[in-house]
């Protein structure tokens, strides 16, 4: 299957920057139980499934309205964004490498 071009500007509404956009709220609910899972103590290998999954509970329990649709592939977004924006999660989940990590480098690369 080939890739879809990259036009400037354009990103398929599917995406998770897309998402992440549209939906503020999500990372912040994310960040809160991740903040609150490292001041009782966890400092290594929390899990961003873990973290979804009360999300989803959250949601669909403890709050009226839909639930949020977390697509799982976003896992490793939100995991790759909550550790480069809050210092006080850095190093907290565990990554693997993938190509966005190779595009971030490039992008990183490319600025300087």
């Amino acid at each position: 299957m080939m890739a879809q071009p990259s036009l400037p500007g354009f990103e398929p509404a599917g995406t998770f920057e897309a998402f992440h956009r549209a939906n503020p709220e999500v990372y912040a609910l994310l960040r809160d139980f991740a903040l609150e899972a490292v001041r009782v103590g966890r400092r290594r290998h929390l899990s961003i499934n873990l973290l979804f999954e009360r999300l989803r509970w959250y949601t669909m329990i403890e709050t009226e309205g839909d639930p949020y649709k977390l697509n799982n592939n976003w896992r490793a977004g939100y995991a790759r964004l909550l550790m480069r924006q809050e210092r006080e999660l850095r190093g907290l989940f565990e990554t693997r490498s993938s190509r966005e990590d190779e595009r971030s480098e490039s992008a990183e690369g490319a600025a300087v």
